[in-house]
């Protein structure tokens, strides 16, 4: 009856002296199925503390700037808040030169506003500079092609996915989407938007099988700095620190550039730098 032991001893020897050891049980997170991009548009001055808030929490979002409105006014971010919301790993993007209304605006300034915004850009040293917001009603198919044309990968548009004011909308746009230049999004983020109106955003994509939900933010303030496009900052830190820890159930931030190009990417948030 001893025989079986010894060879058992015999036989858990040889695998200690081959170097053959036990494989623990993974605990990596399961992959993504629901992305979520938190997008800014026009370059406001809130937005610089927005970024440092998301660069805490190892999360970076997608900054529409238009170019030749920075730093012209105090109700603009100064460029050198620009840089550092790039460095801190947040995708610059393109918004028009001065947030043009390309609705009503001739051929030769719409596409002066949409290319130049992205050549302005690219000077000023971001890179690949590879998504475009339409301004207010700018969305059109003639302006779905500009942006093709001036270089950009992606156009944002605003709504068409759900939200309190349209609950029948889909719940995500599609991975890949359907037209890269004619993004969905939420309904843009306003006074009247509660911590619970953006979870719901997301959730409803978690529930009905993942996707990209693309959230639009303008002032983040407590004064009204946007007027009634302003979302409370206790609100704006409240979703962040309710997204930062969903990444362990699936649901991850990523810039729009990240998840266009797949969504494999995850963000270098670096750490904030100062300029003087």
């Amino acid at each position: 009856m001893r025989a079986p032991v010894v060879r058992i001893l015999v036989a858990t020897c040889a695998l200690l002296v081959s170097g053959c050891t036990t494989t623990p049980v993974s605990t990596a997170a399961p992959p993504p199925k629901t992305f979520v991009s938190l997008t800014f548009d026009d370059g406001h001055a809130s937005h610089y503390a927005a970024a440092m808030q998301m660069r805490a929490r190892g999360l970076a979002g997608t900054f529409y700037i238009s170019s030749g409105l920075m730093g012209s006014s105090t109700y603009y971010m100064p460029w050198w808040q620009v840089y550092n919301i790039a460095e801190a790993g947040s995708e610059i993007g393109g918004h028009t030169m001065h947030h043009a209304d390309l609705s009503t605006a001739d051929a030769v300034t719409v596409r002066r506003e949409v290319c130049d915004d992205r050549y302005t850009l690219l000077n000023q040293g971001f890179s690949p500079v590879s998504g475009f917001a339409y301004p207010g009603p700018g969305l059109s198919p003639v302006t779905q092609e500009l942006a093709k044309e001036c270089g950009y990968s992606t156009g944002r548009g605003v709504g068409g996915l759900f939200n309190r004011y349209c609950v029948q909308c889909p719940a995500a746009e599609t991975m890949p989407p359907e037209d890269p230049y004619k993004l969905k999004t939420a309904f843009p983020a306003r006074a009247a938007t509660t911590l619970a109106d953006l979870q719901a955003v997301i959730t409803n994509a978690e529930t009905n099988g993942g996707g990209w939900a693309i959230l639009v933010f303008h002032g983040v303030c407590d004064d009204g700095c946007t007027a009634d496009l302003s979302v409370a900052t206790a609100t704006f830190t409240a979703l962040l620190d309710w997204l930062a820890p969903r990444a362990a159930n699936g649901t991850v931030v990523r810039t729009v550039g990240q998840v266009a190009a797949g969504g494999a990417v995850t963000p270098q948030v670096t750490p904030w730098l100062s300029c003087t």
